[in-house]
């Protein structure tokens, strides 16, 4: 089972299920179009909302979904980290919304 993938595999693949577990501030300032929330601080109380299947998990950097997908394989999950985290997504180019875009 794959525990990390870089942001040109993660671009390669088709409808994956990614989840973000900043804080709704650090989501607010720039996410992934159509990629929910389910912040770190509240994961736990939230992990009904954890899709079904391989999910993605995306932070700042990659250190807190590390930690989230992590958890998650020890609890049965097929759970992986998205290495780098938002900052690669936005480096290499890819686009993100505001919760500006949204209002």
């Amino acid at each position: 089972m794959q525990h990390e993938i870089t942001i040109d595999e993660l671009t390669r693949l088709e409808s994956p299920s990614i989840i973000d577990v900043r804080e709704q501030s650090e989501y607010d300032e720039g996410h992934i179009d159509g990629v929910p929330l389910i912040p770190m601080s509240d994961f736990l109380n939230r992990l009904d909302e954890v899709p079904d299947g391989t999910v993605y998990v995306l932070c700042r950097s990659g250190a807190r979904s590390g930690r989230v997908a992590d958890y998650l394989r020890q609890n049965g999950h097929d759970a992986v980290n998205i290495a780098g985290g938002i900052q690669a997504w936005i480096t290499a180019g890819n686009p993100i919304v505001t919760a500006a875009d949204s209002a």
